[in-house]
C-alpha cells in the first residue's frame, strides 16, 4: 500500500474521536488512542475474546503486512492494519 491520503488520515483520527481544529489535526500517538479502539473492535468481532487473543491477532496481521505486502516502514504497516480493522471490522 501507499501513503494514506489526507482524507484517509482525517477519517481515521475522527474514528478515534478527534475532531479537526481549524485547518489541522494534532496527530496523536497510535498506541495511545487508535490501538485500544482497534483491540476493542477485534474483541467485539470475536465474541468478546480475551485481550491477549485480540493483541495476538493484531500483531499477526501487522506482521503479515510487513512480510507479505513488502512494507519497509513498520509504522505505515501498522496504520494500514488499524485502518483496515476500522473500516471492515
Amino acid at each position: 500500500m501507499t501513503e494514506p491520503t489526507q482524507e484517509q488520515i482525517k477519517e481515521f483520527w475522527e474514528w478515534c474521536g478527534f475532531t479537526e481544529k481549524g485547518t489541522a489535526f494534532v496527530w496523536p500517538d497510535l498506541f495511545e488512542y487508535a490501538v485500544p479502539l482497534v483491540i476493542e473492535k477485534i474483541r467485539e468481532k470475536y465474541d468478546n475474546c480475551r485481550i491477549g487473543f485480540a493483541w495476538n491477532l493484531l500483531f499477526s496481521w501487522w506482521l503479515r503486512n510487513l512480510v507479505n505486502d513488502g512494507f519497509k516502514d513498520p509504522a505505515l504497516a501498522l496504520f494500514w492494519e488499524l485502518y483496515e480493522v476500522m473500516k471492515n471490522g
